[in-house]
Order: C-alpha cells, then sequence, then structure tokens
C-alpha cells in the first residue's frame, strides 16, 4: 500500500513534467514565429518608412530633436529593435511614430 501511494506521486510529477515541457514548447515556438514576423515587418520598414523618415528629417518637419531617432529604420537590425521597443516593451510609441 505504501508503494502505491509512492508511484502515484510521481505519475503527477511526471504529468506536471510533461505539461511544463509543453509550456515551454509553445513558447520557444512563439518567440520564434514572433521574431520572424517582427523581422519581416523591420524589412518592410526599412524599404518603404526609412526614405519617409530621412526625407522628412531633411526637410526639417519631424525629428529635430533626436538624430537617432531619423535612422532608427536604416537597417534591418535597428529596425526589428525599433519595433520590438515600441510594439513588444512600449517605449518611446510618441517620439518614434507620432511624426509618420
Amino acid at each position: 500500500m505504501h508503494l502505491d501511494s509512492r508511484r502515484g506521486g510521481l505519475r503527477e510529477l511526471q504529468k506536471l513534467m510533461k505539461m511544463m515541457t509543453t509550456c515551454l514548447k509553445a513558447l520557444g515556438w512563439s518567440f520564434i514565429f514572433c521574431f520572424a514576423f517582427m523581422t519581416l515587418w523591420a524589412m518592410l520598414m526599412v524599404e518603404f518608412v526609412h526614405p519617409l523618415m530621412e526625407q522628412m528629417f531633411r526637410d526639417g518637419r519631424a525629428f529635430q530633436d533626436c538624430q537617432e531617432c531619423a535612422e532608427q529604420a536604416s537597417s534591418v537590425m535597428r529596425a526589428n529593435l525599433l519595433l520590438f521597443k515600441t510594439v513588444i516593451a512600449g517605449d518611446s510609441w510618441g517620439r518614434n511614430a507620432a511624426p509618420l
């Protein structure tokens, strides 16, 4: 009888471990898909938004107080970081997105 109760506890532990690995797999795949989609949007941002940002900076319509803001979409890596900061973290949303 004592042995049966011990095996029951191990079954519960096995179920918990299985559920934990399932959750970690889901989190891993969601991170990969999130990174892939944000990189896709960053590529589009470099191609289409960066020329607008440069033109606005040259014309003096926006980003005059922030030189780095005009250059944040100059490469895919910088655009990806900008998207992560603004969409995921919510940092400096108004400073970067409002002038556009």
